[in-house]
């Protein structure tokens, strides 16, 4: 039986998302609704290169050569300025999670400025993490991190290797979530049709934003 304490932490986690659910919604009415939509799909990329370092960092208890070169193609001068906290962060095995907050700051400062400034960057987030792309690289990244922390792969796969893993994700973590059956409804379309129906629905909600 729930305790009340359990309760409480129940309903604060529920008004919390509404709380930012109501606050992305009023910031997207700031800005087109494709404009958005891009911004969020890119947002979301930078979580699936976020996590790839932050697992293979973890699970390495280094910065591999393959990880330092995508940072300094991706995130210019930021791993020379970040590597001695990293390495600190190695001796309590929070490194992984250290460089990922620390490149997910370096996107939102350097890509997403301008929706930061202009104050939509909330509804960035927020649409990202609804994708059912953003919950597939999380699914993926849950189930590898646990894989590695019994055991340590002899050889990490490079990032172009986890971005075709992210995207053949088939099961999520909650596989009786809405976003499940939404996922089984999306490969059971061909690319071709999914394209058409998405790019129909965009429209749509464009057109009844600008009622509204």
């Amino acid at each position: 039986m729930p305790t009340q304490g359990n309760q409480r932490g129940d309903h604060l986690i529920d008004r919390v998302r509404q709380q930012t659910e109501v606050r992305a919604l009023q910031q997207a009415k700031r800005i087109t609704w494709k404009r958005l939509a891009v911004a969020a799909d890119e947002y979301t990329e930078w979580q699936v290169f976020g996590l790839w370092i932050r697992a293979v960092v973890g699970a390495a208890g280094s910065i591999p050569v393959m990880v330092a070169r995508e940072m300094e193609s991706r995130t210019p001068q930021l791993l020379g300025r970040i590597r001695p906290d990293v390495k600190a962060a190695f001796n309590g095995n929070g490194s992984g999670a250290k460089i990922w907050q620390d490149v997910n700051l370096w996107a939102e400062t350097n890509i997403f400025l301008a929706a930061s400034r202009a104050g939509w960057l909330d509804a960035v987030r927020y649409f990202s993490s609804m994708s059912l792309h953003s919950m597939k690289a999380w699914s993926y990244w849950e189930d590898i991190d646990r894989q590695w922390r019994t055991t340590t792969p002899k050889k990490f796969p490079a990032y172009t290797q986890w971005q075709c893993e992210v995207a053949a994700v088939a099961r999520l973590s909650n596989p009786d979530s809405t976003a499940q059956q939404v996922l089984d409804a999306v490969r059971g379309v061909s690319e071709p049709e999914w394209s058409t129906l998405l790019h129909g629905f965009s429209d749509l909600i464009a057109f009844s934003l600008w009622i509204e």
